[in-house]
């Protein structure tokens, strides 16, 4: 029974009828009339009534009945398994109105919220799977008491649970397993709305849902029925065709006829298509190309609707390189905007080529701070109807574009500082109050831009879950804001009106003084903490804290508090709901007053602030009375330490001068025996003068003939190297005649003589060679060059001589030869002076019918650190070494006694050959030694560390030599010259002197010719040149002239040029050098200073190109700095320098950037910084890295892969590969300053 009527009149349900009592004198009883179409069943349980303006709500144990007293007429709610907005359950407990007149159910199965937009209910009920979402912990509904806009719940289990539905109308959506018309599944991928009004949903796992206009009921299309490729619809649009495009995670798109959506019309994805499209993250429709744009996991593709063609659509294949895209949209202006894990990029679609690409920028680092190198990842955007874009970010919160006057743009960021939930968005959409909603990781958030706040919701305030998925959005034309999140989809009504709660005042509820709470009654608190407007607190309490609370039951997170303490700080503290404290430590003694206010969701903000009086009690000794007791005190005590202090001095005074008279009495005497210590001191130290003196006129002597000495043995060696030069040319005419006679001769008696003569005279020239190669050691001049070759075949032509020299006394020659010795880099010419040595030396101390052996293996590295060695033994059977001279023998000039029993040729050695082998092994970085066999002989053991081709140090250095040692073979000169040997361009007129040039050159050089500058430039068009030797004084064109075309032609301007003339006059020399000529050389000239002056230019250029490697300054490079060389140069740097940091310029852009072929840019630079193109690019990455290491070793703000990234590396192992074979050490090593880098 319940009055529920304005009339007075009484409603009463029994026995499954309602009747009415009219307020009448006699209280007459009646029947209310029904509808005869509807009647109550028998055995109806009624349980409550509730009028809604002209209706009364009747709740009963078979659903809700709704009765219009004007029309008389009964419509009955009751629930409908495959109607999700029905009601949860037939058996109503209670009602109950809000003061909005919002209608609230109660049944056994949760609750309901009668909705009239939709003329049916929404459920809220308690789900076990749903965790901390929920907004009930029990289904069981007993009654409902509508406090202002505070819904109360009495439940069966659980309590009393309370609901505040006035901060969002939803609608929500989910999957249920008992209702196959419901979501397919909860989580909710992509949202959009046909032209028909339909709204198609794409789940995670569940395929795809549609539900048509004015129905809850949701059509299923999933790879089992409807002939999806992939249940995990990700991305959805519609075209100019009345298609729906289905993007799937993993299964390309599929395409529907919005007129006749039954199935799947086509699907389009790799196995269709050469392009990687299976894995879709945003669709977008291109009404000015009439096209697709598909963001792809692996790039960004543009679907032709003329011609059914995919395309990448960006120059340089650059939207094949875009990873990750996830959210796109076209603005007013014409431009696509295409989120990714790079940043976004800007396409304008008004601007497309011939060739069907469009032009674009590219913002790959934090938007509102490029210089942070934070890099961007844009998830969503949203353009509102003034033109304003928003920008959603994964990290960053999000951001608002604007342009200025001038066209410039800049973003303005939003994030969790400003008071957004989470800085990871998920969606962006705006209702038509303008209001921007933004779903993230934790929540929902309103950003009302006239009020520059947000508003944030949670679970608490009805949404399904606080998790959103990403551009899971859409703004639908009957302004619903739709969002998917992995509980389910809800639906945002931002156009309906929801109450306030009212302001409520602040009371403070509960003190702590250090972690225990003060209870009324106390010290400190007589009474309760509400009612108490003064505290006085000790100075002893370290730290208190003040709990406060708005006396009403609006949620926490709706709530803010501010709170400031006048006296100590005047600047306003915000704490959350959830926070609702002040605490404070070490206040110092005094007077402070304590403010708090309270705010719901920024509104209503300080107009009730309660306050409370807080006194600080200093500690006794702080207070006044105690200071001035202290002060008497101290005085007294100062006046009487004075006093006191005066006696003692006095008394010091006496004994202080007591003492000085008996310690200068001891003074006297000790100084007396000073003064005798210092004569003898005297004495002796005249002594030591003289010893001194002398000492200093015997040590210049010496010095004197030390460098005596000294000049003598220079002048010694001098001498005999003079004299061996001046033996050189007698040695070779002897030696040439002897072996033309041994050609000519038939009489064995003068062949045998001729012999003789021959092997001595060689022997002489080999003695005059090693006093050469002596003197150039001495001189540190001695230089080797390796070359890599097969080191057994080197050996086997060297010992083919020596088989005859053995031959001629009985001794065996044997060689063992490991197979796998491999090709090593060596200096052929030197090592052929070291085994020609040990060999002579091996032959010559074996005795006749004796056995010499030589050995050559290769001895593989070792996990303790020995590096890979060539092993090589020269072991012979003679009588050995003494012991005592095994340590001396490479000694220079020393000779063992031994010698003198078997010399060779019936000579003795001259002690520098073993001398020369061990510098010339060293020189190689290896080891010689001398060891006794045990059956007699002696052993000479070289080991030699193995180096490859790929291992040469770039820092090799030439050995000079004037002729072969005394038994090398010789061989015939041959013109096929290395392929790498360079080409000269002589430009003479006389015939004879061009032979003359062509006879100097060509040992070293080949060799191009021509009569005057017009043919020379004929060649130099179609043919590779690497020097130019030309006259001056020439017909048809001059040198003059031929270096001027030379210098201003771009493919040929780097050739060097050195000017051959007679013309001594200072005009020609400076025009010569004016128009950029390298070298001018006067007739007549030397030829070794010809040669010499060409190798010194080639030698310099290489050596700056060296140092350009290192420094990347084109300053070392030392071009003229008007040419056109320089400003080649220069425009090559500027390039670099724009493009080095993108990891996709690569040589073709290189070209492009500079103009010129990739044949000739890599000529150019290899000629000019000995570099190609593409090596150049590395090069200059790799030093700017280095630099960035060095300065990271302070500042500590970028690790390996953030550096390697910077410097345009996309894989950072590969980086490590470079940078270590550039700079011998690796980066870490390099940042931990562990090693210096060279180049």
């Amino acid at each position: 029974m319940q009055d529920i009527d304005s009339d007075g009149e009484i409603w009463i349900g029994m026995n499954g009828k309602i009747r009415k009592i009219s307020p009448t004198p006699q209280g007459s009883l009646t029947t209310v009339p029904m509808a005869d179409a509807v009647s109550f069943e028998a055995n109806t349980y009624i349980s409550d009534f509730v009028k809604r303006g002209d209706e009364v709500w009747i709740a009963t144990d078979r659903g809700l009945y709704r009765y219009n007293k004007k029309k008389n007429t009964v419509k009955r709610y009751e629930n409908n398994p495959g109607n999700p907005s029905s009601l949860s359950q037939n058996y109503l407990t209670d009602l109950a109105l809000t003061p909005n007149n919002q209608l609230i159910v109660a049944t056994l199965r949760g609750v309901n919220i009668y909705n009239p937009a939709i003329d049916g209910f929404e459920r809220i009920a308690y789900n076990l799977q749903n965790g901390g979402t929920n907004l009930l912990n029990s289904n069981f509904i007993n009654c409902i008491l509508a406090d202002g806009d505070n819904i109360w719940f009495g439940t069966e289990t659980g309590g009393i649970n309370k609901l505040n539905p006035r901060r969002l109308a939803i609608r929500s959506y989910r999957h249920d397993k008992e209702n196959p018309s419901t979501l397919s599944a909860n989580p909710v991928n992509a949202i959009y709305e046909d032209a028909y009004g339909n709204l198609w949903i794409g789940t995670v796992e569940g395929g795809l849902n549609r539900k048509e206009r004015g129905s809850d009921q949701f059509t299923h299309y999933t790879r089992e029925q409807g002939g999806l490729s992939h249940n995990s619809v990700s991305a959805l649009a519609a075209d100019n065709d009345n298609r729906l495009w289905a993007g799937t995670w993993g299964g390309g798109i599929n395409l529907f006829n919005l007129k006749n959506p039954k199935q799947v019309v086509e699907v389009i994805s790799s196995q269709t298509n050469d392009f990687p499209i299976d894995f879709i993250g945003a669709l977008t429709y291109d009404p000015i190309n009439k096209g697709m744009w598909i963001g792809a996991n692996q790039g960004l593709y543009f679907y032709d609707l003329a011609t059914q063609r995919i395309i990448s659509p960006l120059p340089d294949k650059t939207a094949e390189n875009i990873h990750g895209c996830v959210g796109s949209i076209i603005d007013k202006e014409g431009q696509l905007w295409v989120g990714c894990m790079e940043g976004v990029y800007i396409i304008d679609l008004h601007t497309r080529s011939s060739k069907g690409l469009f032009p674009y920028r590219h913002l790959h680092y934090k938007l509102d701070d490029p210089s942070s190198r934070l890099v961007e990842k844009i998830t969503c955007f949203y353009e509102t109807k003034d033109g304003v874009l928003w920008l959603g970010s994964n990290g960053y919160g999000i951001y608002k574009r604007e342009v200025d006057e001038k066209g410039t743009e800049h973003f303005v960021s939003y994030s969790t500082a400003q008071g957004l939930p989470n800085n990871s968005v998920r969606g962006l959409l705006a209702d038509s109050h303008d209001h921007l909603w933004v779903s993230t990781n934790n929540g929902l958030s309103c950003y009302r831009p006239q009020e520059n706040r947000f508003i944030n919701y949670t679970p608490q305030d009805g949404l399904l879950d606080a998790q959103f998925y990403w551009n899971a959005s859409y703004h639908s034309a009957n302004d619903l804001l739709y969002f998917g999140s992995v509980s389910g989809l809800i639906a945002i009504e931002s156009n309906r009106q929801v109450a306030s709660l009212p302001t409520a005042k602040v009371c403070f509820t509960r003190l702590r003084i250090g972690n225990e709470e003060v209870l009324p009654g106390s010290e400190y608190l007589p009474q309760d903490i509400a009612i108490t407007h003064e505290l006085r607190l000790h100075e002893k309490e370290k730290s208190f804290s003040l709990e406060f609370s708005a006396l009403n039951f609006a949620p926490s997170n709706a709530a803010t508090y501010s709170y400031r303490l006048l006296g100590f700080d005047d600047k306003w503290i915000q704490v959350t709901g959830n926070r609702r404290f002040a605490s404070y430590t070490n206040l110092p003694p005094g007077t402070y007053t304590l403010q708090v206010k309270y705010s719901l969701d920024g509104e209503n903000e300080g107009e009730n602030v309660t306050e409370l009086t807080i006194t600080i009690v200093p500690h006794f000794y702080k207070t006044g009375w105690f200071i001035l007791l202290i002060i008497v005190l101290l005085s007294v005590s100062i006046w009487q330490f004075y006093q006191w202090r005066i006696r003692t001095l006095k008394r010091q005074k006496e004994h202080l001068h007591r003492t000085v008279e008996k310690r200068t009495r001891e003074l006297e005497q000790q100084k007396e025996l000073l003064e005798n210590q210092t004569v003898e001191l005297s004495r002796q130290n005249q002594m030591l003068t003289h010893q001194n003196e002398k000492i200093t006129r015997q040590k210049a002597q010496l010095i004197r003939m030390s460098r005596k000495v000294q000049e003598l043995t220079l002048d010694k060696i001098s001498f005999f190297t003079n004299i061996t030069h001046e033996f050189r040319t007698p040695i070779t005419l002897i030696i040439g005649p002897i072996e033309r006679a041994l050609k000519l001769s038939y009489n064995p008696q003068v062949i045998e003589q001729l012999h003789f003569v021959e092997r001595n005279s060689k022997y002489l020239l080999s003695l005059v060679n090693q006093l050469m190669d002596f003197r150039k050691v001495e001189s540190g001049k001695l230089e080797i060059v390796k070359t890599q070759g097969d080191f057994r075949k080197f050996v086997e032509t060297l010992i083919r001589p020596f088989e005859v020299f053995a031959g001629e006394r009985n001794i065996v020659l044997q060689r063992y030869y490991r197979m796998d010795v491999p090709e090593i880099l060596y200096d052929e010419e030197a090592m052929h002076k070291v085994m020609t040595n040990l060999l002579s030396n091996a032959i010559k101390f074996t005795p006749n019918g004796g056995t010499v052996s030589i050995y050559i293996a290769f001895l593989p590295s070792s996990p303790k650190g020995q590096k890979e060695n060539l092993y090589i033994n020269v072991k012979d059977s003679g009588t050995g070494i003494p012991e005592e001279d095994l340590n001396r023998i490479f000694n220079r000039f020393y000779q063992s006694q031994n010698q003198v029993k078997f010399p060779v040729y019936g000579q003795a050695g001259t002690g520098i050959g073993l001398y020369l082998c061990k510098r010339i092994v060293h020189l190689h970085g290896g080891m010689i030694k001398a060891h006794n066999n045990h059956g007699g002989g002696c052993s000479f053991r070289v080991l030699l560390p193995l180096q490859r081709k790929e291992e040469q140090d770039n820092s090799g250095i030439i050995i000079h030599s004037d002729t072969d040692s005394i038994l090398q073979v010789s061989s015939s000169p041959t013109d096929n010259k290395p392929k790498d040997t360079l080409t000269i361009l002589v430009v003479e007129d006389n015939a004879d002197m061009r032979g003359y040039i062509r006879s100097i050159l060509l040992e070293q050089y080949h060799i191009l010719e021509a009569a005057n500058g017009e043919e020379a430039l004929h060649i130099l068009n179609s043919n590779p040149v690497d020097f130019i030797v030309s006259d001056l004084m020439m017909p048809v064109m001059d040198g003059i002239e031929l270096s001027r075309r030379v210098k201003e032609t771009f493919a040929i301007s780097h050739i060097p040029f050195l000017m051959l003339t007679a013309k001594t006059s200072p005009e020609s020399r400076l025009e010569s050098y004016r128009i950029g000529v390298d070298e001018y050389l006067l007739k007549p000239f030397d030829e070794t200073l010809l040669l010499t002056r060409i190798q010194n230019i080639l030698d310099n250029r290489k050596r700056y190109q060296r140092k350009f490697t290192i420094d990347m300054d084109v300053e070392s490079l030392h071009i003229e700095e008007e040419s056109s060389d320089k400003k080649f140069l220069n425009q090559v740097m500027e390039v670099i320098k724009q493009n080095y940091k993108n990891s996709y310029f690569e040589v073709s852009d290189f070209c492009e950037a500079v103009g010129a072929s990739k044949s000739l840019l890599n000529k150019k630079l290899q000629s000019l910084i000995g570099q190609p193109a593409g090596q150049f690019i590395r090069n200059y990455r790799l030093n700017i890295a280095r630099e960035l290491i060095i300065k990271n070793r302070t500042t500590k703000n970028m690790n390996i892969a953030e550096v390697a990234y910077e410097v345009g590396f996309n894989d950072p192992k590969y980086f490590t590969r470079c940078f270590t074979k550039h700079f011998n050490v690796t980066p870490s090593s390099m940042l931990n300053n562990e090693e210096s880098a060279t180049s």
